[in-house]
């Protein structure tokens, strides 16, 4: 399982299941994480590089 810590928009930070990622969506001033649904999201702080590089670990 990988595992990734990311700040959220609110500045609280979450740990992220990188197995259960359904898509991540850039929309400039935040990256959206999906988790199983197309409804549900994160809204994190953290860049898009940063996010595809902890999923391809």
């Amino acid at each position: 399982m990988v595992y990734f810590t990311v700040t959220a928009t609110d500045g609280n930070k979450a740990i992220i299941n990188g197995n259960m990622v359904n898509k991540v969506i850039d929309y400039g001033s935040y990256r959206a994480i999906y988790q199983g649904s197309d409804t549900n999201h994160y809204a994190v702080r953290d860049s898009l590089s940063t996010i595809q590089s902890a999923l391809n670990k």
